[in-house]
């Protein structure tokens, strides 16, 4: 594999990760938003029923791309 090809793979890795950690921060703004919402309504802000379907959703995911859940 020459230099160049190395490098357009690295430079694609860039732009995934650059699209992972805005995608991290507009999950917290809306966890945030989340939050404030269920404060003001006098809502608890721990939802275990929600932290499950999060993580089934998240397993379900990852294996459907192929992602090791180990």
């Amino acid at each position: 594999m020459s230099c160049n090809k190395i490098h357009i793979l690295r430079k694609n890795i860039d732009r995934i990760d650059r699209i992972i950690i805005e995608s991290l921060a507009q999950r917290l703004r809306l966890a945030h938003a989340i939050g404030v919402l269920k404060k003001k309504l006098g809502l608890p802000i721990y939802d275990a029923h929600r932290e499950k379907e999060v993580k089934v959703l998240c397993m379900y995911f990852a294996k459907k791309t192929r992602v090791s859940t180990a």
